[in-house]
């Protein structure tokens, strides 16, 4: 049972960081070819260099959590939870430089300097959003662990609700461009972050 409950937090909470990424490159397709080509590259770049990593390290929490709360040791869990929020917090410093020369480091593999330049202004865009993925996701595996699946959902229904009118006022209305998709994407994990509190 237990399994079964945590299988079905990872999907879901998956499904709607995928499901995020999507809306957010959704909303360029209408843009052209420039900022969609820049939007995509930075979105990869970023998933690989920054939101997989994170989400790696965090992986060893829930192993700990789970044998904290199997064990019935539950301050261990809180202090395994904010050991990790402080460890992966320290990991987004460097990520945060690698982003900052994202157009350097795109332009030394002979990528068009319009498109890195575009790229690099979006995954600076990003960073407030690694840090708070940091801590969302020693958050989640907290959650996990003992089985909590309602904050889960309700802190991703919230994002979602947040995501779409606000995509769509930023992009269209106020015109804000690439910046707003990145920015969204911050905004996003702050919906999270205060919804599963």
């Amino acid at each position: 049972m237990f399994v079964s409950v945590t299988n079905a937090n990872v999907c879901t909470h998956s499904e709607k960081e995928v499901s995020g990424k999507i809306l957010t490159n959704a909303i360029f397709l209408h843009d052209s070819s420039v900022i969609r080509n820049a939007v995509a590259i930075a979105t990869s770049l970023t998933n690989v260099t920054g939101f997989s990593l994170l989400f790696g390290l965090a992986g060893a929490l829930e192993t700990l959590c789970g044998q904290a709360f199997g064990a019935e040791q539950f301050r261990k869990i809180g202090a395994y939870t904010y050991s990790s929020m402080l460890c992966l917090l320290l990991f987004c410093f460097p990520i945060s430089l690698l982003w900052v020369f994202m157009d350097k480091l795109l332009e030394l593999f002979h990528q068009d300097p319009l498109i890195s330049h575009l790229a690099c202004r979006y995954s600076i865009w990003l960073i407030p959003a690694l840090f708070g993925y940091s801590v969302l996701q020693s958050m989640t595996r907290f959650f996990q662990s003992q089985g909590l699946v309602l904050p889960l959902f309700l802190s991703s229904l919230g994002a979602l609700c947040f995501h779409i009118p606000f995509s769509w006022l930023l992009v269209y209305k106020l015109r804000f461009g690439i910046v707003s998709a990145a920015d969204l994407e911050s905004s996003d994990l702050l919906t999270i972050y205060k919804t599963s509190k």
